[in-house]
């Protein structure tokens, strides 16, 4: 056909020398599908910060940053105020580690966050550092998918318990508690908790996030006719604690307890508004209705009673 429209082209012609082409139709180059997980846990540890929110929780927390690890995919969450704290963080989390599990992070990776200025910190304590390129997230693949996955259970608590927006640190925090305790494919069905500490998982502690609870009073606080519980939702699993983080429904107060009892088919933010302050009146929807008793009226005759309410305790 070139020869009948009499073109002929040179033999030492190559498009690889066309400096047109890349302008023209260039597209960013693909990356390798990897999911190859390091030997031994804190080889490499992926780092990255989400934020800020519109809505700040009841602490004032706006960001949050995130730490995971290659090998196990154990996942750990600090709710920030300012994304200047993230490098208090990760310092603090170095030591954890070398205090907690004997030994030293081998390599950090993250964006390039001015907040986590950590170069001479790493460059002295000998661990590698790892950067994205500029607008490339996809080589911080691990923690990205990360934060997507716990926005995607954070979610889902708040969809299901209708707590108020502030309460946005609370699903967050609990989503990584129990992401960290499911079953992964890419673990050999193993759960990060299981990968990292090596021991198994007693999973009957585990509670519906939202759901209304009753928590023991403390006997020092209480007489002979005071409540024995009170009426709270469940939150959080706090650090630290072998208990649960409630919310107090009388005093709007936030407290920890370990003598719990749960009513996991009860959710009382549901019954009010996200933007609305508890009313005094959600306790008539979630406290039992006192029974009535039947009692003889003094007035007439004891063969006619009639019913008296008994005062809510």
């Amino acid at each position: 056909m070139n020869n009948k429209i009499g073109l002929q082209f040179s033999p030492n012609f190559s498009s690889s020398n066309c400096s047109v082409c890349p302008l023209t139709k260039f597209r960013r180059l693909s990356f390798p599908n990897s999911n190859n997980l390091f030997d031994l846990p804190f080889d490499l540890l992926h780092c990255d910060i989400w934020g800020p929110y519109a809505h700040p929780t009841y602490e004032g927390k706006r960001f949050f940053i995130t730490l995971v690890d290659e090998c196990s995919r154990f996942t750990w969450l600090f709710l920030l105020k300012h994304k200047s704290e993230a490098s208090i963080y990760v310092k603090q989390f170095f030591t954890m580690v070398q205090t907690q599990f004997g030994v030293s992070i081998k390599c950090l990776r993250y964006d390039n966050a001015k907040e986590l200025a950590l170069i001479e910190f790493l460059a002295s304590i000998g661990t590698l550092h790892q950067f994205s390129c500029v607008e490339r997230p996809e080589q911080n693949l691990v923690v990205e998918r990360k934060h997507q996955h716990l926005l995607n259970v954070a979610r889902a608590l708040y969809f299901q318990s209708i707590v108020p927006i502030s309460f946005w640190g609370d699903c967050v925090t609990t989503a990584t508690f129990l992401i960290n305790r499911t079953l992964s494919p890419l673990l050999k069905h193993n759960s990060p908790f299981n990968i990292l500490f090596k021991k198994g998982l007693d999973y009957h502690a585990l509670r519906i996030f939202g759901c209304l609870a009753f928590a023991s009073t403390l006997p020092s606080s209480r007489n002979k006719f005071s409540p024995r519980a009170v009426p709270a939702v469940f939150v959080c699993y706090p650090k630290g604690y072998k208990g649960y983080k409630l919310y107090s429904l009388d005093t709007k107060k936030f407290f920890v307890s370990r003598d719990v009892v749960f009513h996991e088919s009860i959710f009382p933010f549901q019954t009010i508004s996200q933007n609305q302050v508890i009313p005094d009146s959600l306790l008539d929807l979630v406290v039992p209705i006192p029974l009535m008793n039947t009692l003889p009226n003094p007035d007439q005759n004891t063969s006619q009673p009639t019913q008296t309410s008994v005062s809510s305790i």
